[in-house]
């Protein structure tokens, strides 16, 4: 193979790898987030339609305007400690974080 086919596959290679990385999403809505609100944010002690952010619509319409943001990650005011299912007890940072993961990744149904 000739350096202009190294090179061009080398290129071809790279721009793969590096777009792939930037489309796969490192947090699921299914997966991660579904489980948390489950437990802190539907049920006994907070939003009593106990599926209303378990639907993805509702909870990607919170996310697009800001408003999952605004309360979660700066505010930090959702949810209040012992909302939810679990009396006293509230989210982890890391919790947080992957929220804030998926917003910044797009807010995706995944």
């Amino acid at each position: 193979m000739s350096i202009k086919g190294v090179l061009l596959t080398t290129i071809i290679g790279l721009t793969y790898s590096c777009n792939k990385d930037i489309h796969e999403a490192t947090v699921s809505y299914q997966e991660d987030l579904i489980p948390i609100i489950s437990t802190f944010c539907s049920g006994t002690y907070c939003h009593t339609t106990i599926t209303y952010f378990e639907d993805y619509l509702n909870i990607k319409e919170v996310a697009d305007n800001g408003k999952l943001w605004d309360k979660l990650i700066v505010e930090r005011s959702m949810p209040p400690s012992g909302g939810g299912n679990v009396e006293n007890e509230t989210i982890t940072e890391d919790e947080r974080r992957l929220f804030a993961t998926w917003i910044e990744e797009g807010a995706l149904n995944n």
